[in-house]
């Protein structure tokens, strides 16, 4: 949803692209024509970062240099190099996700549209994720789709999933020059529902264990919810007007969150440890910079127990626009 909420703005950034980029955008696609003809090829090369040899596995080849860059599966037309989207002015950062155990490791999502109105498809936009820990750097691109997945993970890894078929969940890492493909066993193997830092979500309202260890996706007992973007201390998400949760004995448990006509809710992101918070917008959503009018957030920081509504301030725009949870939450005006 944050993803789909910035990119709302994307046609206000985005500039149309002067002559003499056009003729050099032309070039690359000559040169490159070949490869955009095989790119389902490409693609199961790139994520070929589980290679199995006389029955085994073997580790992904380590970078040889300080920063490298892979295409795990580009657009029917490719039309940007990695260095043209990560940083770049035209482009857009979509998310930043930190190591939830201080390892050190950030990723950053940047997307980058060649057309005024962009839309979800790779022919339009272009996504590169920059993963850098300790002084190494990987840089893997793709096309943008509306479903991806991206989480932080133990260790410095970090959690994609395109949600295309035929390619699978994968890990990022600074030190590892390919994604490491996962292996998608959540059909045939379900874990009883906990929290924890190597919990994710993984679509359709559902939720997965990622074994970075074994380099598995595993899935997870809980009811189809749209689950918050952080699973750390606590299991929690939103279905319809109602707040979702799995308590401490592993029961699952509701709240009936105040509503009015309408408006959705949408988890926030944060790693408050006992924190539930949904903002509380308008259905038909806003595409202006502004707060929308009515903006407010419903919140627990005791796990459920007790709940407060909150006047979403503007200076918290960027925030809501992000559905992230800013620090300074618990000082918002009291709202109804």
């Amino acid at each position: 949803m944050s993803d789909l909420m910035d990119l709302r703005r994307v046609a206000d950034q985005v500039a149309a692209p002067d002559f003499a980029e056009l003729v050099a955008v032309a070039g690359r696609r000559r040169r490159r024509s070949a490869a955009v003809a095989s790119i389902t090829c490409a693609a199961v090369v790139a994520l070929a970062a589980v290679v199995t040899t006389s029955g085994g596995q073997r580790e992904a080849t380590p970078p040889t240099d300080r920063t490298s860059t892979t295409d795990v599966v580009r657009g029917a037309v490719d039309f940007l190099t990695v260095d043209e989207v990560v940083g770049h002015p035209r482009s857009t950062l979509l998310r930043t996700l930190r190591s939830p155990d201080d390892a050190g490791a950030e990723a950053r999502v940047w997307t980058r549209c060649r057309s005024l109105v962009p839309s979800f498809n790779s022919v339009d936009c272009e996504v590169a994720v920059e993963v850098t820990q300790g002084g190494r750097s990987s840089r893997h691109m793709w096309g943008l789709s509306q479903d991806e997945s991206y989480d932080a993970l133990p260790g410095g890894a970090f959690y994609v999933d395109l949600s295309r078929e035929g390619v699978p969940p994968m890990i990022l890492r600074a030190d590892l020059r390919d994604p490491v493909a996962l292996r998608d066993v959540r059909t045939s193997t379900l874990l009883p529902a906990r929290a924890g830092t190597d919990v994710v979500a993984c679509g359709s309202g559902a939720l997965c264990v990622v074994d970075v260890a074994n380099r598995r996706l595993m899935g997870m007992d809980v009811p189809v919810a749209r689950w918050a973007p952080t699973q750390d201390t606590l299991l929690w998400g939103v279905t319809g007007h109602r707040a979702v949760w799995v308590d401490g004995r592993g029961q699952v448990q509701e709240h009936a969150l105040p509503t009015s006509t309408d408006t959705v809710f949408a988890p926030a992101d944060t790693r408050e440890k006992g924190v539930l918070a949904f903002y509380r917008m308008p259905e038909a959503g806003n595409d202006s910079e502004r707060l929308p009018k009515g903006v407010v957030l419903v919140a627990s920081s005791d796990g459920g127990t007790t709940w407060r509504t909150l006047e979403v301030p503007a200076t918290a725009t960027e925030a809501f626009r992000r559905l992230e949870l800013p620090a300074d939450w618990r000082d918002w005006s009291a709202g109804s």
